[in-house]
C-alpha cells in the first residue's frame, strides 16, 4: 500500500469513494474489498486475515456541506510465531511460513504502534503541554491520523475466542481495547 501524506491530508492512490443509494449498496462494495483482503490458515485460526483493513464511510450534509467521518476498522490480529522447527516441511510449506512470518511482523508492528499513539492521546488530554504524536510510525496510524485525536469519538469492538487455549490472545485483546477505553 503507497500512502502519500502531507499534514493532515491523507492520500491513497487507487481508493475509491463510491456514493451509496441503497443498503445493498453497502454489502456489494464491503464485499468487493473483502475479495481483495488476504487470509491464510495460521495455527491459530484457519481463516486469519492477513491485513488490517478500513471501511470509510463519509456523511455529507446537503443544507450545510458540513462531512463527517465514520471509520470502520478490522484489525488483523497479533500473533506469534509458531514455528519451531522446518525439519518436517517442504519447501513450499516453508516459503508459506516465512510469508506468513513476515505479514504477522507487519501486523505485530503497526498494532504496536496503534497502542502506542492510543498511549500518547490519554497522555496529551492530562498534560498541559502540546505532546507530539508519531503518526507516521505505521501505515495504519498514517491513515487513521485525522481521527486518532484527543477530540474523536472511538468505539471498539473486539472478537474474543472463549477456549482456554486463547487466553492470552483474548487478555491482551481485552487490555488493547481497554486502555483504547481510558484514552481515547
Amino acid at each position: 500500500l503507497v500512502i502519500y501524506s502531507a499534514g493532515s491530508e491523507v492520500n491513497i492512490p487507487y481508493l475509491i469513494w463510491e456514493e451509496i443509494k441503497e443498503k445493498e449498496d453497502i454489502i456489494k462494495y464491503t464485499n468487493l474489498a473483502s475479495e481483495s483482503r488476504r487470509s491464510d490458515s495460521t495455527s491459530f485460526n484457519a481463516t486469519s486475515s492477513r491485513s488490517h483493513a478500513i471501511f470509510q464511510i463519509k456523511i455529507i450534509n446537503e443544507m450545510t456541506k458540513k462531512t463527517s467521518m465514520i471509520n470502520i476498522i478490522d484489525l488483523a490480529g497479533s500473533e506469534r510465531s509458531q514455528i519451531s522447527s522446518f525439519a518436517t516441511l517442504n519447501k513450499e510449506e516453508i516459503e508459506n511460513m516465512k510469508k506468513i512470518q513476515t505479514e504477522a511482523n507487519f501486523i505485530n508492528k503497526s498494532l504496536s504502534a496503534l497502542g502506542r499513539i492510543i498511549n500518547l492521546i490519554g497522555d496529551s488530554k492530562k498534560s498541559s503541554k502540546e505532546i507530539s504524536i508519531p503518526y507516521r510510525e505505521s501505515k495504519l496510524t498514517v491513515v487513521l491520523q485525522n481521527y486518532l485525536k484527543p477530540n474523536a469519538k472511538t468505539v471498539m469492538i473486539v472478537n474474543v475466542a472463549g477456549e482456554t487455549k486463547n487466553y492470552n490472545y483474548t487478555k491482551e485483546s481485552l487490555n488493547f481495547a481497554a486502555n483504547a477505553m481510558v484514552n481515547c
